[in-house]
């Protein structure tokens, strides 16, 4: 099971997931990531093209050990 808190309003919305072992983490960013305007994995924050890149993803989700951070922002609903 992982954690998902959720807010938003008519502007956006903040999702926060904590994604369990690093591949399964580059593998949710490389499939969900590029509909974000903002995406950052433990404090991390990633460029548009790197979320399309599972190389330059591997070691941000790696950064926390076992467990990683993932912040998706979308400014426009």
């Amino acid at each position: 099971a992982v954690d998902l808190a959720a807010s938003g309003d008519a502007k956006g919305a903040r999702i926060e997931q904590d994604v369990p072992a690093p591949d399964a983490c580059v593998r949710f960013l490389s499939a969900v990531a590029g509909g974000f305007d903002s995406v950052s994995v433990n404090g991390h924050e990633l460029a548009r093209g790197d979320v399309q890149n599972p190389s330059t993803l591997a070691s941000p989700c790696a950064d926390n050990g076992e467990m990683a951070h993932v912040v998706l922002v979308r400014r426009r609903m």
